[in-house]
């Protein structure tokens, strides 16, 4: 299956340019006042890659990375004024860091198929996007995350009021093939456990090292170069095979020791603070676009562990020759013995070791794994609760301090597709949450049968979900149900019932964006949407958000970037005088290696600085007081 297939809506593309051009609200970067503690973020360096659209993708448009100066606080007032003196007021309710689509890979899985990358997005316009079924940096994602850790651990605090950290999360897409030793690291790098990189037992084997398939029956001769080309390998080739196509054409460099290093198993730091998880389209759906039923969860599994009969621990390495790409495409999504039987007996294969810890998670079992972690950084279960576990929920409520509630929504479509929504029970469900903490004004939503408002006290909800509203446009029914799932639109118009609603954070999108959610009736505020880009793709970073009480009648919420620990740029990995990889050097490498893949544009992932670091204005609810 292809790694990140990830569906891209008509919306997503058409609101790329227009995104970046649109400028920020707001009045002067410095009016927010001085940030108490802007070390170890984007406040106070920030790093920048030399590449201009015109060469990225050549040889000569390979670039590194490099230190500059950090990003101003841009003061947002699109839901509210900025009134002076605010800083010298303010009060801090809640800070805390957001962390989404990890996507902690198993680069050496026979799961992987990551010769659907050359197919780009002209496979199936429109429906996934195959560029991305191969990353230069695939297998280095447990480094990234734990230089990240690392990295907020030495923050410590919200970085613009010094109020130590209440809690961490993480939006989902913890691991990206939705496999157990995937979903494990993930985990065991949060609690501070062991982290098993080297999932083959014998270092790295997989599409980067130096193996060379010799072609068989009636494959071209040349078909072991072809195959070799279409991949990075950090080592120099073997004698008389020429570069691979990533050293040829976009000029990407050598790094002797890098996968010997990247496989080796290491003991996690650990994040200082509770973290609380949230589900991704990754981690219920294979190569997040693909719901398993038992047949082909059965299939799918035996390919991961090495298992099926006949054809044991194999990998994949290209589409057999002459097949047609759609038809693969289509007989991974839907299977049947015909077409398995030509992908498994037609294709180009190498033997590998079996491991039955790639085996498949479900739903279940994902809670499950939570509820397991150990009790310290804490709470138990992340969030999902005993109750979650009985009854196959994947959402929930936490307190994120006093007088702010957290709704952690479910918005993977079950049915299948990158894209999400909610279904009715769900919906349900979040209404019944918000009337809990939404007194004044009183809704018609919350009254009781006699017309009366519940007793209950007023409190701020921030939301938390993997996907961002812009791809919340998934209407599939759930498998076994032909009701169709809410949309964007129609969340967008419940959420605006209830002022209380401040702040939706989330993910998904991998890229940087920061959108105001005027109250289309003029009612009450609205609220702001906070997107936060991935660890996988550039520029792998994650956030701090704190909110502050102005004591003027508006809230801030500030937004401030944070680029993990590791190195602008390493010494390690020079072939002709090798230095050995340390965790940040292979981090350092990943980002580098994203910041150059050529999928991707570098400034559409970053957004504007309105995107970056940020100060966003809303007035505060009716009926909420804080100390």
């Amino acid at each position: 299956m292809a790694a990140g297939m990830r569906a891209k809506g008509v919306a997503y593309v058409a609101m790329a340019w227009v995104v970046l051009a649109l400028a920020a609200c707001g009045g002067d970067d410095d009016s927010s006042g001085d940030p108490v503690a802007p070390g170890g973020t984007t406040l106070d360096r920030s790093l920048t890659v030399a590449l201009h659209p015109t060469f990225k993708g050549t040889v000569g448009g390979y670039s590194k990375i490099f230190e500059t100066s950090g990003w101003p606080i841009v003061v947002r007032t699109d839901l509210a004024p900025a009134f002076p003196n605010r800083a010298q007021t303010r009060n801090a309710l809640v800070a805390f860091a957001h962390l989404t689509d990890v996507h902690i890979i198993d680069g050496q899985s026979p799961l992987r198929a990551p010769f659907l990358r050359k197919f780009g997005t002209g496979l199936m316009p429109g429906t996934v996007d195959l560029s991305i079924a191969y990353r230069t940096q695939d297998q280095f994602g447990t480094y990234v995350t734990e230089a990240m850790i690392q990295q907020l651990n030495s923050i410590g605090v919200g970085p613009v009021t010094g109020r130590p950290f209440d809690f961490a999360v993480s939006t989902g897409d913890d691991g990206d093939g939705k496999q157990f030793n995937e979903l494990h690291n993930f985990i065991n790098l949060f609690d501070g456990a062991q982290v098993t990189t080297n999932s083959s037992g014998q270092g790295y084997v997989g599409v980067e090292d130096n193996f060379i398939f010799m072609p068989t029956g009636m494959m071209p001769p040349d078909e072991g170069l072809k195959i070799y080309a279409q991949y990075w390998h950090p080592e120099p080739p073997p004698a008389g095979v020429p570069p691979d196509d990533f050293k040829t054409k976009y000029g990407y460099p050598e790094y002797c020791g890098l996968l010997e290093a990247a496989t080796e198993n290491f003991q996690a730091t650990g994040i200082d603070v509770p973290w609380y998880s949230g589900f991704g389209n990754h981690d219920g759906l294979l190569q997040g676009n693909v719901p398993l039923n038992s047949v082909s969860r059965l299939f799918f599994d035996g390919l991961a562990t090495g298992t099926l009969p006949l054809f044991g621990s194999k990998m994949l390495l290209d589409i057999p020759p002459g097949f047609p790409p759609l038809m693969y495409l289509e007989c991974l999504i839907e299977p049947t013995t015909e077409c398995i039987e030509i992908i498994l007996f037609g294709s180009p294969t190498r033997t590998i070791p079996a491991n039955t810890e790639r085996v498949t998670y479900t739903s279940q079992d994902f809670i499950k794994l939570h509820l397991e972690s150990p009790p310290s950084p804490g709470p138990r279960g992340h969030g999902f609760t005993d109750a979650n576990l009985a009854n196959g929920t994947l959402y929930y409520s936490f307190p994120l301090a006093p007088g702010i509630l957290g709704i952690m929504l479910d918005t993977v479509n079950k049915g299948g597709g990158g894209n999400g929504s909610i279904d009715a029970a769900q919906l349900e469900w979040l209404v019944g949450e918000l009337c809990a903490v939404q007194k004044n004004p009183c809704l018609s939503p919350c009254m009781l049968p006699d017309g009366s408002c519940p007793a209950v006290k007023d409190e701020l909800v921030v939301l938390f979900s993997h996907h961002n509203l812009l791809t919340m446009n998934n209407p599939i029914p759930d498998p076994g149900s032909m009701i169709p799932r809410f949309e964007n639109d129609q969340v967008e118009e419940v959420i605006h019932l209830f002022p209380n609603v401040v702040l939706w954070v989330n993910g998904h999108s991998h890229f940087t964006r920061v959108w105001a959610h005027p109250d289309p009736t003029g009612a009450f505020g609205g609220f702001w949407e906070v997107t936060t880009p991935s660890h996988i793709d550039y520029p792998q970073m994650s956030r701090t958000i704190e909110i502050v009480d102005n004591k003027d009648g508006t809230l801030s919420i500030f937004g401030v970037m944070v680029d993990h620990a590791g190195y602008a740029q390493t010494t390690a990995g020079n072939c002709a005088d090798p230095t050995p990889f340390g965790v940040l050097d292979i981090a350092s490498v990943s980002r580098e290696l994203s910041a150059n893949d050529p999928g991707f544009i570098d400034a559409f992932q970053l957004g504007t600085r309105g995107d970056n670091n940020v100060e966003l204005l809303i007035n505060k609810p009716p009926g909420v007081q804080f100390p």
